[in-house]
């Protein structure tokens, strides 16, 4: 089934977007701005 990965792909966006929202300045020296 492609829910499964759906679901996995759904929580690693989630999980970038937390560590985005969460460390920011980190994330600048990394990815630049974002």
């Amino acid at each position: 089934m492609t829910t499964v990965a759906t679901i996995k792909r759904l929580a690693t966006t989630a999980g970038r977007y937390a560590l985005l929202s969460r460390d920011p300045y980190s994330n600048q020296k990394t990815k630049g701005p974002y």
